[in-house]
């Protein structure tokens, strides 16, 4: 299929047309190697919707707890280096970054699972998160503030969503707590948690820019960069998990004064 094919694929699918949409895209992007089959097949054993129509044949995970699904989930899609189906010459610092963008795409699914349950404004502040996520801005993170501030936190639901934003948003380099996954599930329930972290979680595989090996190495960075970011990190004023983050967005998007 010619290059204008697979874009015209593309914009059938983002312009609305579903997951049938989304699966004919992701069909025809596995034959140009825009998308990895590996990357299908783990995205359809998620319970992603359109992988499991384009990748029909994959096992899906399946466990009545929430919990351990997710954590089957992150051996599936974020190993750890010493994990059995690690092959020795895996860069360790990228298993890491997949691991911290895997419990950051968790802490998204959370936040869209709970947004409904409050409202139009539940929703958009679900969307606006995920707006952040994909890529951070400070204009975005104000927005989200100010949905933040009415949000009715005298309900179970409001209560949870901003546990996890306060998680999510204002400490990123701790690691999850599994009360958080359980309370979420209590509120919303384990059907609905389950769609919501599938899709979520399975678009992320699907990403072309998902974290890949280095096949070259990266352009020089210059010196004062680096000895100011070395800096803040000897203060405590910068986690290295934030800086990983950052690295992964690209580092001149992260320094400039309308992301930080």
């Amino acid at each position: 299929m010619s290059d204008a094919g697979l874009r015209a694929l593309e914009r059938a699918w983002r312009d609305g047309g579903g997951a049938e949409a989304h699966a004919a895209y992701l069909r025809a992007a596995v034959r140009a190697g825009e998308v990895d089959p590996g990357r299908l097949e783990r995205a359809a054993r998620i319970g992603h919707p359109a992988a499991r129509l384009a990748c029909p044949g994959a096992e899906e995970v399946e466990s009545e707890d929430v919990l351990a699904w997710v954590r089957e989930v992150e051996d599936l899609v974020a190993p750890t280096a010493d994990h059995e189906d690690v092959g020795g010459d895996t860069d360790e610092e990228r298993l890491l970054l997949i691991h911290d963008l895997f419990w950051f795409q968790v802490g998204l699914g959370l936040v869209r699972a709970l947004g409904p349950t409050l409202g139009p404004r539940g929703v958009e502040l679900a969307k606006l998160t995920g707006r952040w996520v994909a890529q951070p801005s400070q204009r975005r993170m104000d927005e989200i503030a100010r949905l933040r501030a009415e949000l009715d936190t005298e309900t179970p639901s409001g209560e949870v969503l901003e546990q996890v934003l306060e998680r999510l948003l204002d400490h990123p380099e701790d690691d999850w707590d599994d009360p958080a996954v359980a309370q979420v599930a209590a509120v919303v329930g384990r059907v609905a948690l389950l769609e919501s972290l599938a899709i979520t979680v399975g678009d992320w595989l699907l990403e072309p820019s998902w974290p890949e090996p280095a096949r070259e190495a990266p352009a020089p960075v210059p010196t004062g960069i680096l000895d100011a970011l070395t800096a803040l990190v000897e203060r405590d004023q910068l986690s290295p998990e934030r800086l990983r983050l950052a690295a992964y967005l690209g580092l001149p998007a992260a320094l400039d004064r309308s992301v930080l």
